[in-house]
């Protein structure tokens, strides 16, 4: 926290510091759906190569469970999400449930 905080490290606001800590991992899975939209907004892609492009380390890099897991999501419509952002640019995408209560 110190490091991200000082200002002779980061410089970063505590409660930006304190979000950076508690979300250090991607959510994996949501952006290989993420990129498996892109991929199909701009077209040509089966499912077969969506997959490949996801897997190769020369397109996305990720895992085939991760690639298998977008290409079963790309056909359903996306959650509605909250996304927000700070002044550092860190972005929180929030899903919004079905009911729309939160």
């Amino acid at each position: 926290m110190n490091q991200l905080t000082s200002s002779a490290g980061e410089g970063f606001s505590e409660a930006d510091a304190e979000f950076a800590i508690s979300y250090p991992h991607p959510n994996r899975n949501q952006q290989a759906v993420e990129s498996a939209q892109n991929y199909l907004q701009m077209g040509g892609f089966s499912r077969a190569s969506l997959l490949q492009q996801l897997t190769s380390s020369a397109g996305e890099g990720f895992t085939e469970a991760q690639a298998t897991f977008a290409g079963n999501k790309r056909a359903r419509a996306p959650e509605p999400q909250v996304r927000s952002e700070n002044e550092h640019g860190l972005v929180r995408v929030t899903a919004v449930p079905a009911d729309g209560r939160s």
